[in-house]
């Protein structure tokens, strides 16, 4: 599964560094946060180009996957939906 850090041990800071695997890639060129900054969304690639989301709690540092239905993309925007 897809890994996320969020701190820099050397340097104490936090940082976001997704590691990718030979069975997944990263999908976007930047990730989305939660409105309340607690949580971070990746759109990520499986090798077969299937494409899922990878939903990051920053606060317990669990991830989890949503896999989209057969057939659908992500479809990435500036405007908030309402």
């Amino acid at each position: 599964m897809a890994k996320v850090y969020a701190f820099n041990l050397e340097t104490g800071d936090r940082q976001l560094v997704f590691a990718e695997t030979e069975t997944e890639r990263l999908a976007a060129p930047r990730p989305d946060f939660s409105e309340t900054s607690d949580r971070l969304v990746l759109g990520i690639d499986d090798a077969g180009g299937q494409p899922s989301l990878f939903v990051y709690n920053l606060a317990d540092r669990t991830g989890q996957r949503v896999h989209l239905p057969p057939g659908k993309r992500l479809l990435a925007t500036e405007r908030r939906l309402e």
